[in-house]
C-alpha cells in the first residue's frame, strides 16, 4: 500500500514504516521483474491525502503497476475516538475539517459498517474520489490488468517431513 507520495504525510500517518521512496522502489523492482503489482491507496483520508489520488495513480502507472485500488478511511468502534484525539493533536488547525469530511463520506458518522458503503464511502466527496480514481486509472494504468494467479503448484497436502496444515 502507498498512502501518500509526501514523506511528511507518510510519517504522520504511518510512522516506523517504509518510506515513500522505498515503496516506490519496491514497485519499480517488482514490475521490472515481470511481477504484476496492485497498488492499494489506503486509507484515503479527506483533508489529509485525498488530494493526492491523481498523482499517486500517475506515479504507480509510470512505474508499471497493473492496477490500483483504494479504501476510504473508516474508523470502527473506539478507533474513531482515538483518531479524533490524534488528529486534534497532530493537525489542530485542520482537525474539524478532516473529521467533518470523514463524516460526510459515511452518512454523518466516523464509521460505516454497511456492506456496500464502508470501504468506498458515500456522498459528494466519496464520489469525487471515485471519479478521480477512475479517470486516473483510464489515463495512467491504460487497461493493464492483474492476471489470475497460477495455482498449479499449490499443494494441499504437505510433502513428507514438512509441517501439516492447520485445517
Amino acid at each position: 500500500s502507498i498512502t501518500s507520495l509526501q514523506e511528511e504525510t507518510r510519517r504522520l500517518l504511518e510512522p516506523r514504516t517504509s518510506s515513500v521512496n522505498q515503496r516506490l522502489k519496491a514497485l519499480d523492482v517488482l514490475t521490472k521483474a515481470g511481477i504484476a503489482v496492485n497498488v492499494n491507496m489506503a486509507p484515503i483520508i479527506p483533508g489529509i491525502n485525498n488530494h493526492e489520488v491523481f498523482d499517486l495513480i500517475r506515479t504507480a502507472g509510470e512505474l508499471g503497476a497493473n492496477s490500483v485500488s483504494y479504501i476510504m478511511v473508516r474508523l470502527n468502534g473506539q478507533i474513531g475516538q482515538i483518531f479524533e484525539t490524534w488528529v486534534k493533536k497532530a493537525l489542530p488547525e485542520r482537525a474539524d475539517k478532516i473529521l467533518n469530511q470523514i463524516k460526510e463520506t459515511h452518512g454523518g458518522k466516523l464509521n460505516a459498517s454497511e456492506w456496500k458503503n464502508r470501504m468506498k464511502g458515500e456522498g459528494v466527496l466519496a464520489q469525487q474520489v471515485r471519479d478521480m480514481v477512475q479517470l486516473a486509472q483510464e489515463k495512467f494504468i491504460q487497461g493493464r490488468v492483474l492476471e489470475p494467479l497460477d495455482l498449479s503448484l499449490f499443494e494441499r497436502e504437505p510433502a513428507k517431513g514438512r509441517q501439516m496444515t492447520l485445517f
